[in-house]
C-alpha cells in the first residue's frame, strides 16, 4: 500500500507542475502549429525538423576558406555563421515564429561544417520529455509494487 501512495504523489505532484506549466505548453503549442503549417518551406531553406520540433540545419563551409581562416581566424566562420542565424531568424519573424524561438545550440561538427539548432523558447520538449517519461514509469512501479505488495 506504501507504494501505491507514493505512485499517487509521484502523479499529483506531476499535474500540479503541468499545471503551472499551462501557458507554456499552450505558447508551445502555437509554435509547433506554424512548424507544422511552414514544414516545407524551412525544407527548401535548409531547416530541418526533428520528432520533437527543434529545428535544426548544418552550415557547411568550403574548404577553400582554409587559407582566410589562417588570414583572418575562426572570426570569419563566426560572421558567416551568423548571417546564416539572421537570414533563417529573418524568414521565422515573416511567418511569425521569432518570438517563440532561441537558438538552442552551435556546434562545430567539424572543420568546416557548423550544426545550429533552434527550438521553441517557452518548453524545453527534450526536458520535458524526459521527466514524463520517468514520471511515467514511477507511477507505473509503483502500481506493479503496490499491488504485489
Amino acid at each position: 500500500m506504501y507504494f501505491f501512495g507514493f505512485s499517487a504523489v509521484i502523479l499529483i505532484t506531476t499535474l500540479f507542475i503541468l499545471l503551472f506549466k499551462i501557458k507554456k505548453i499552450g505558447r508551445f503549442l502555437t509554435y509547433r502549429r506554424i512548424v507544422k503549417n511552414h514544414k516545407s518551406e524551412l525544407l527548401k531553406r535548409g531547416v530541418n525538423i526533428d520528432w520533437i520540433y527543434r529545428m535544426y540545419t548544418v552550415k557547411n563551409f568550403d574548404p577553400d576558406l582554409k587559407d582566410d581562416i589562417k588570414v583572418y581566424g575562426y572570426d570569419l566562420l563566426d560572421t558567416e555563421v551568423r548571417k546564416t542565424i539572421r537570414e533563417i531568424q529573418d524568414y521565422l519573424s515573416s511567418i511569425g515564429l521569432l518570438e517563440f524561438i532561441g537558438t538552442s545550440r552551435i556546434d562545430r561538427i567539424s572543420e568546416f561544417s557548423v550544426l545550429l539548432v533552434i527550438e521553441s523558447r517557452h518548453l524545453n520538449t527534450r526536458k520535458y520529455l524526459i521527466r514524463i517519461i520517468i514520471s511515467v514509469i514511477l507511477i507505473l512501479l509503483g502500481l506493479t509494487l503496490g499491488l504485489i505488495f
